[in-house]
């Protein structure tokens, strides 16, 4: 190594060292410097040399280096790539650096990171090795790299633990590249598989009885490379022994993990839970279950599999899954006597055992343990631990936040109990319910007979937990549902006023699964106890007490009755809420407040201001932990009831009003650019949207923001164009002229406006134009705000740019089919301009670029031609009543041009009017009748409905007490035909719940040769089929060049209030024609006589319909006089 080297590497050194420095300017100055080294000549060749020297260089500095190589190894790639396409004297991008490199040093660099990692010992510089090895792998591997694999199955197959198990984690990085691949992109994986698949079943049936942590390390890698290769779809390859997996997975599971007390093989077990979970021998269980539970939910019903794995998942189901059920079933007895397995193993069985219950064979072999299952497994796992109880007592607000937590949910082997429970009481309930429930009324039995001081709490707690959670299938059940309003009174409000506190909490928490009794029942005195009991609960000492009565409480409220109890407290309650929310952050409790300000409506709105006030602060709190997700999640919530209160206040003007000066400093923060609240942006617009349509007139307060709003959307936030473009619809419909007289930061709201359009109209990537379609329909809200008439125009001045920019995109536009909703949009502001001005119209578009027919057919180059020729073409997509209504008014403004061609100041003169208007002035005169006749038939089919609306109602309600009737009926008669049929897997065409409750078969469930058909699981395997064949009807659509519909527009809201909907425009229409007449008789005559016997029928309905709607006022008008 020469002197050079040895200075870049020294230089090297000192940067690499000082990116650990303590001291965040010095940190910040080295990683500056290290970019600089690394953009010279050969600097991450030299950062690769600490790697190379192995333990002759300190830990801190290889790790440094190992950080930094993995870090640049893609961009180092990407170049000598690049390089290696073109020539190595071609410009860089000076943000990039060149690491020009040659191929023989790529492969040294292959060669030797291999090498590093087979040897390395230091887990975190070896897990950074190898994500290195694997990102080269993206660029080299299989191609250039067909050594890979090979080396890696020798070292596994060699006597070093080091480098076995150092090649099967480089194997699983590598594998892991295919996890989510399509089958298309899985070869090389495929053929991985056959070479390192029977190596690694030879490796684990070698150690499979070996009790050494080295041991289960590498039979941990070998599952987690098995779980990578299989967790998406099964490899297409043959000659594997997949028996012997299943083979391996079962004796891991079965494996004894003795206490380290007992002395016996493996030794050493950790005492503290924390150390257990991290034991090699633990973690190794943990894949093994999960592979398990994996298999079995998705292969273990042929019914939910694709054609090609069916044959596979009807082995699985007969054979395999039962095999696995044993040692599942094993790791829970464990469990049961007392001893230990980790949660991620205990939940993971439970998973297994639930998917074994829906099907006949390993429900065949579990029946014969339900007792032990029921009693043993799930109902000691719902009752509280002790570590919970000493949670709950001595830190109550973790407590809560753990409860209210959906991760620790996700991971609780509680929740994985009550799944299993659920499953066996709904769909094997003949076989779970009667041995259940007298086990329960027995503990409750026990419970209530013992001394205060002999009771067993958490048996009593369990009791109230199972109870809960089959609540809903309780209520389905003729034999069971009665018992429920005695449970509710004997053994759940009585422990509201219990002397321990987390019963206090439970009987709370259990009221959220009653939400569909009948609380109508004794009186409503069931009801008047419970409500009693979460108002005591509210003011409960124990904050995880306080915060289950605030959760149970919005479920309660809807109950009929509830209302009128809590209405003369309600002001009371809420300050309970947000006292309670001062001490714990809980997404559940706002929740709860959410659901009392959606039941009562308008009646908090005298509150509201101060609840908003309070929720801001809370907001503030919240937000300011940006790097807490929980925060952030709480602090979206905050916003969320801020919403539910001003859509409450809807209709009190006054109240809103107060509440625009106490949201104006949130909503500046949401929308300013570089501060931390702009991730909320969505509530900010939502929030805005309600302030300016709920009120007639817009503030001054509310003005302040219609800047900012469209800056925002020019600047960074196009793609929330769709939402920001309700409010800003809103500014345009209620005040035009404060608009058009407004500036932002020195420039006219309107040239914001416009320059956020011809942004939107450049770079729209949106799917079917989407983002367009909002920019369209606010410059057409814009043109037809401002009145006509007017001689200059609001916007004269603007007129050319919004044609020039409307025909550009039109340009884009035409010739794609798929696009007939965003063309409709476009012709919009051309049809708007043409009302707004129809001379400037044209004046306009004589001088503007040509514009491409619909068909793509080379015209002459007259933009005015070519525009009204797509006009023409596109008039059969127009079939909105806004859009219809527009085409009137246009072209009857067209009819009148010839009137308006003399006059001073025109931009036209006789000679200028185009050929295609003039000579088109009878076919537009003919289009605005056939337009009127659609509109004038809509409305009175609207009208119709208007009227019929309140019959119709009435023989809903009738029908839908029918419908209930029917239901008792059903459920007294036992109708055992339809569950016989929904045994057998018949497919019943209902919708929503009663598909449901039409699969869960609620009276016995199924028998034990029956597989059970999974309510939730069919209705997802039927709307995936759905979507597949929709999708693959667009699809042949679209490769035929039809036109596909690009979405459903009857969930698109693009709409608006427009001065255009306040028209009478059937009397517009005929007060043009009288013009027309009064003015030029000679016009007047040639356009009637164009007419055909159609048309003139057309023309004489509408003065029919004229002559009626005048009666109809008139006589409205004496009525109302008299």
């Amino acid at each position: 190594m020469d002197l050079h080297q040895q200075a870049k590497l020294q230089e090297l050194e000192a940067i690499l060292i000082h990116t650990y420095h303590p001291d965040p300017q010095l940190r910040h100055q080295a990683e500056n410097a290290l970019r600089s080294y690394l953009r010279q000549l050969g600097g991450f060749m030299y950062c690769l040399h600490f790697l190379w020297a192995g333990t002759h260089v300190h830990r801190d500095l290889r790790q440094a280096t190992a950080i930094v190589v993995k870090n640049n190894t893609r961009d180092f790639w990407s170049s000598a790539e690049k390089q290696d396409e073109q020539s190595s004297s071609a410009n860089e991008s000076s943000d990039s650096p060149p690491w020009p490199s040659t191929i023989e040093e790529r492969e040294m660099i292959k060669a030797k990171v291999l090498d590093v990692l087979l040897a390395e010992t230091d887990n975190s510089i070896r897990d950074l090795i190898a994500e290195t090895v694997k990102i080269i792998s993206e660029f080299e591997f299989p191609q250039r790299w067909p050594e890979l694999v090979p080396i890696l199955v020798s070292n596994i197959q060699s006597p070093d633990a080091l480098k076995i198990y150092n090649s099967l984690l480089a194997l699983r990085k590598i594998m892991k590249r295919y996890e989510y691949k399509s089958n298309d992109d899985r070869r090389p994986l495929n053929d991985t598989i056959l070479v390192t698949f029977p190596a690694m079943q030879q490796l684990m049936s070698g150690i499979l009885h070996h009790n050494s942590l080295e041991a289960a390390a590498v039979m941990r890698m070998c599952l987690k490379v098995l779980w990578s290769c299989t967790m998406h779809t099964l490899p297409n390859v043959g000659g594997i022994d997949v028996n012997l997996w299943f083979q391996l997975i079962a004796h891991i599971m079965n494996k004894p993990l003795p206490e380290a007390s007992e002395n016996i093989e493996p030794l050493n077990q950790p005492l503290s839970y924390e150390d257990r979970k991290k034991w090699p021998w633990w973690k190794l269980k943990k894949w093994a279950a999960r592979i398990m539970s994996q298999f079995i939910q998705r292969y273990g019903n042929p019914r939910f599999c694709s054609k090609e794995f069916k044959a596979f998942s009807e082995y699985f189901r007969s054979n395999t899954a039962a095999l696995l059920l044993g040692p599942a079933m094993t790791n829970l007895e464990i469990k049961a006597r007392g001893g230990f397995i980790t949660d991620d193993v205990q939940r993971l069985c439970l998973n297994y055992v639930a998917a074994c219950v829906e099907m006949s064979p390993t429900y065949k072999v579990l029946k014969p343990h339900l007792d032990f299952l029921l009693f043993q497994v799930v109902f000691p796992t719902l009752c509280i631990s002790d570590e919970d109880i000493r949670l709950f007592n001595d830190d109550p607000v973790e407590f809560v936040r753990k409860v209210h937590n959906p991760l620790e949910d996700w991971l609780n082997p509680l929740i994985a109990a009550t799944n299993l429970l659920q499953m066996m009481a709904r769909y094997r309930q003949k076989d779970t319910l009667p041995r259940l429930m007298p086990y329960l009324h027995g503990l409750l039995s026990e419970y209530s007979s013992s001394p205060v001081e002999m009771r067993d709490y958490k048996k009593k707690d369990g009791v109230l937990v199972t109870i809960a959670v089959i609540a809903k299938i309780l209520l389905e059940s003729n034999a069971y549902k009665n018992q429920l309003h005695p449970f509710l009174i004997y053994h759940v409000i009585p422990e509201f006023q219990s002397p321990v506190p987390f019963i206090r909490s439970r009987a709370c928490w259990v009221i959220e699964y009653f939400n569909e009794v009948d609380w109508k029942e004794n009186n409503g005195s069931t009801l008047q106890g419970v409500l009693q009991g979460l108002l005591m609960g509210l003011k409960d000492p124990a904050i995880p007490v306080q915060a289950a009565a605030a959760c149970s409480m919005r479920l309660i409220i809807s109950a009929e009755g509830a209302t009128d109890l809590i209405r003369p407290m309600l002001r009371d309650i809420i300050g309970e809420y947000f006292r309670i929310m001062d001490q714990v952050e809980s997404e559940s409790v706002l929740s709860a407040l959410q659901a009392i300000v959606l039941q009562f409506g308008v009646e908090i709105a005298d509150m509201a201001p101060t609840m908003v006030q309070h929720l801001i602060n809370i907001f503030n709190t919240y937000a300011a932990s940006a790097e807490d997700d929980e925060a952030a999640f709480n602090a979206s919530q905050c916003l969320d009831t801020i919403a539910a209160i001003l859509e409450a206040c809807d209709t009190r003007e006054d109240v809103l009003l107060q509440l625009e000066p106490i949201m104006l400093p949130l909503l500046k923060n949401i929308f300013t650019e570089g501060l931390d609240c702009f991730e909320y942006i969505d509530n900010g617009v939502q929030f805005m949207g309600y302030l300016t349509y709920s009120s007639d007139t817009i503030s001054s307060t509310l003005w302040v923001m219609c800047g900012p709003l469209l800056q925002v959307l020019y600047n960074w936030g196009i793609d929330y164009i769709t939402e920001i473009m309700v409010p800003i619809l809103n500014y345009l419909s209620k005040d035009i002229d404060t608009f058009l007289n407004t500036t932002h930061n020195g420039q006219p709201l309107t040239m914001l406006l416009l320059s956020v359009v011809e942004k939107v109209f450049s770079n729209d990537s949106s799917d079917c134009g989407k983002d367009s379609k909002a920019a369209a329909t606010m410059l057409t809200c814009l043109v037809t705000c401002c009145h006509p008439g007017k001689s200059p125009g609001p916007i004269d001045s603007l007129i050319p740019n919004i044609l020039y920019m409307t025909l550009t995109k039109l340009n884009t536009i035409l010739s794609n089919k798929q696009l007939k909703s965003l063309r409709v949009k476009i012709f919009e502001i051309v049809l708007a301009v043409i009302y707004y001005n129809p001379l400037l119209a044209i004046a306009v578009l004589s001088s503007a670029p040509s514009v491409q027919s619909v068909d793509s057919n080379p015209l002459d180059n007259n933009t005015v031609k070519q525009l009204f020729s797509s006009l023409f073409s596109n008039l059969k997509d127009m079939e909105s009543t806004f859009t219809q209504r527009l085409i009137v008014l246009s072209f009857t403004s067209l009819l009148t041009t010839p009137l308006l061609l003399n006059q001073p100041g025109q931009p036209l003169q006789q000679q200028q009017l185009p050929e295609i208007v003039s000579s088109n002035l009878p076919n537009l005169l003919k289009q605005a009748l056939r337009e009127l006749v659609m509109i004038a038939e809509e409305e009175e089919k609207e009208g119709e409905e208007g009227e019929g609306g309140e019959d119709a109602a009435e023989e809903d309600d009738e029908d839908d007490d029918a419908i209930e009737a029917d239901d008792d009926e059903e459920d007294d008669d036992d109708d055992d035909d339809d569950q016989a049929e929904a045994s057998k897997g018949a497919k019943k065409k209902i919708s929503g719940i009663d598909y449901a409750k039409a699969l869960h078969v609620p009276d016995g469930g199924y028998d034990e040769d029956e597989d059970c058909i999974n309510a939730e699981d069919e209705s997802y395997r039927e709307a995936l089929e759905v979507m597949e064949k929709e999708e693959k009807v667009k699809r042949e659509l679209f490769l035929a060049g039809e036109a596909v519909d690009d979405e459903d527009d009857e969930n698109e809201d693009f709409t608006f209030t427009s001065p255009v909907e306040s028209i009478d425009i059937v009397q517009h229409f005929l007060d043009t024609l009288r013009n027309i007449e009064g003015r030029d008789a000679n016009l007047m005559e040639y356009l009637r006589s164009s007419l055909d016997n159609e048309d003139h029928q057309r023309l004489a309905d509408i003065l029919k319909l004229s002559t009626e709607r005048k009666e109809r006022v008139a006589a409205e008008l004496t009525n109302s006089t008299v």
